[in-house]
């Protein structure tokens, strides 16, 4: 009997109660199909698309093929990533005795190398003929930072841990003494009493104050050359939007919903398809044309074509973890007149690669280790005739409170771009010429469609939402659209993680590195399986003891692949408030691990959440729907 989730996913099971097919609202098909330790080594799509996944003895992934990508991994002795392939561009990586990354080399041939303290905080990166330099306060906060050798970064904190100010400083002709240096921008921060963020100050960019509602949200912007003003409903929809950013003038004014889904915001309409995904937009001009924009979409909500008003076509391309790979405009004819390939270091952008007029160009960049703040860009130009570069540009990214790229430091010392957009991201006229692509945490700016690709989905900033639904359902918030509350304060660099007002739960065991090695005591000669999907075990987890803040263990479950999974938090991630926004769990397949296995009342409290049907056998059930 097929049941009907929430979000309109029709799913079958086989006899043993596992999912072996789905179809989405709008009849788009997967199948699955499992091996003997019930992981997915092969899915199938409607169309005939073929997804295959091999693993190795440890259970963990060696290649993840689709009809448009190959991904492959390498593994060093004790289960850390030494080489991530996609279509045979490369990044390697290497690790010191602590297992931290301190190389990263990329397909171009562009070398990264840390160095970290005793703490494990960053101390250098030394990328593309430039340096970073790092020094840290007593609390681990960053308070200074080299970029580049001739410009520095001083970040002040206060007592809450909030950062309120950043000064960049470099030296110019002028400065002759030995402590001179012209101050090239410099930013300060005001909060109200709940740590939401109510004015910033800078020097380039002048005054700021923020407007908030109680649940700090953004109802208004004041500064000298504009204004903004926002509304929201109780379930975090914008409802009305009025900025001064030109390209989202034609979606400014009332904005219309039914449910999350955004259906008129000014002159502008859209229609979406039965999943929930915009399959069309028509913006109306102050003349009376209009404006039509198509979007198409795979069974696996990955947006694969945009076709736009000037006739220009633009299709998309993911590897087999949902990854996009690559970019390319076609001619009327149908050939592809121009592309961009992207390559991934995890869920993080490495590297972008284009050709143009004979010139290839890459940008390269470096991100502070386990975050999604980039920390540097490096772009390099040569002919594709003569691999000795004609160009190399080195540039030291400064972030905003939340992570967002705000400034690119030149080795000059000068401020090379500047951000500036509306609070939502909309570009302002004479910002953002395109140096840098990077938009909130995790986003990456397309100027042909005018949206931001942010991993699992697309974000649009005229509407501060996603053009489809979020693929954990409603599990992260009760919005399936949404953006987040105050992209001051949150970031969602995943495109998963709902609202921002709890802390998001990650999978991620590159930290820890010990899967299908010795764990725990060497005596023991314990060796422990990573799960199959470790994220989907998360979030599909319970806490084994709710009211003790000092256990960090989940149990979770992973029906697809009928694994239960003990997970760990090693790592966690505060605001300024010192309010944990973010915990980092790795885990374990039940049984795999003896002296982390558990009792039976934990299987018991599994059973009562309806996971599990039977404390013996143990059999994972699948999620509960409707009908």
């Amino acid at each position: 009997m097929p049941c009907h989730a929430s979000s309109g996913v029709v799913v079958r099971g086989d006899p043993a109660g596992r999912q072996i097919e789905r179809a989405n609202g709008t009849g788009q098909m997967i199948g699955l199909t499992r091996d003997a330790a019930r992981r997915v080594v092969e899915s199938r799509t409607g169309d005939g698309a073929v997804t295959s996944l091999r693993y190795d003895a440890a259970g963990r992934l060696v290649s993840a093929v689709n009809p448009g990508s190959e991904v492959g991994y390498a593994y060093d002795a004790v289960g850390r990533v030494v080489a991530e392939t996609v279509d045979g561009r490369a990044v390697t990586s290497a690790y010191d005795p602590l297992g931290r990354r301190v190389r990263r080399v990329t397909p171009s041939g562009a070398t990264s190398h840390w160095s970290y303290d005793s703490a494990g905080l960053p101390t250098s990166l030394v990328t593309g003929g430039g340096e970073l330099t790092f020094a840290h306060d007593a609390a681990g906060r960053e308070t200074a930072r080299g970029l580049g050798g001739a410009a520095t970064l001083a970040q002040s904190w206060d007592a809450g841990h909030r950062l309120v100010e950043q000064l960049i400083r470099s030296r110019t002709a002028g400065d002759t003494g030995p402590g001179d240096a012209t101050v090239r921008q410099s930013r300060s921060y005001a909060y109200r009493a709940d740590g939401h963020l109510t004015g910033i100050d800078e020097l380039l960019g002048g005054a700021r104050r923020f407007d908030l509602d109680r649940a700090g949200r953004v109802t208004g912007l004041s500064a000298a050359a504009w204004t903004e003003s926002y509304a929201y409903d109780d379930l975090g929809n914008l409802t009305a939007a009025t900025h001064p950013a030109p390209g989202g003038q034609d979606a400014q004014g009332p904005v219309e919903h039914t449910g999350t889904m955004v259906t008129s915001a000014g002159r502008t309409a859209y229609a979406y398809d039965g999943q929930g995904r915009v399959v069309r937009m028509i913006r109306r001009t102050l003349s009376g044309l209009r404006r039509i924009w198509t979007y198409a979409w795979d069974a696996e909500d990955r947006l694969t074509e945009v076709a736009t008003p000037d006739k220009g076509i633009w299709r998309y391309r993911y590897d087999a973890l949902g990854r996009r790979t690559a970019k390319s405009r076609l001619g009327e004819d149908g050939t592809v007149t121009e592309e961009i390939l992207f390559t991934w270091d995890c869920a993080n952008l490495a590297e972008q690669r284009a050709v143009r007029d004979g010139v290839v160009e890459t940008d390269t960049w470096d991100w502070e280790p386990g975050t999604h703040r980039a920390a540097a860009q490096v772009r390099r130009r040569w002919h594709t005739d003569d691999p000795d570069e004609i160009d190399r540009r080195f540039y030291a990214i400064v972030t905003d409170l939340a992570g967002t790229p705000s400034e690119l430091v030149g080795e000059d010392g000068t401020i090379a771009w500047r951000a500036a957009t509306s609070v939502w991201g909309s570009p302002l006229a004479g910002g953002n010429d395109g140096l840098c692509p990077l938009a909130f945490p995790g986003q990456y700016r397309d100027p042909e469609t005018g949206l931001h690709y942010n991993l699992a989905r697309y974000y649009t900033p005229d509407t501060a939402s996603f053009l489809s639904p979020d693929p954990l359902g409603l599990v992260p918030a009760p919005n399936h659209h949404a953006y987040v509350d105050n992209p001051f304060r949150w970031s969602d660099p995943l495109g998963l993680e709902g609202d921002g007002s709890q802390p998001v739960r990650v999978y991620d065991d590159s930290e820890y590195g010990k899967h299908g090695a010795s764990s725990g005591s060497s005596a023991k000669g314990e060796v422990s399986r990573a799960p199959s999907n470790g994220q989907a075990a998360l979030d599909r987890s319970i806490d084994l003891d709710p009211d003790n803040p000092n256990v960090t263990r989940r149990l979770g479950v992973d029906h697809e692949n009928g694994e239960i999974v003990v997970l760990d938090r090693h790592r966690a991630i505060t605001d300024k408030d010192g309010n944990i926004i973010k915990e980092i769990y790795h885990g374990h397949v039940q049984g795999s691990y003896p002296s982390k296995s558990v009792t039976q009342g934990d299987l018991t409290k599994l059973k009562k959440a309806g996971m599990i049907d039977n404390i013996k056998k143990q059999r994972v059930l699948p999620p509960p729907c409707d009908g």
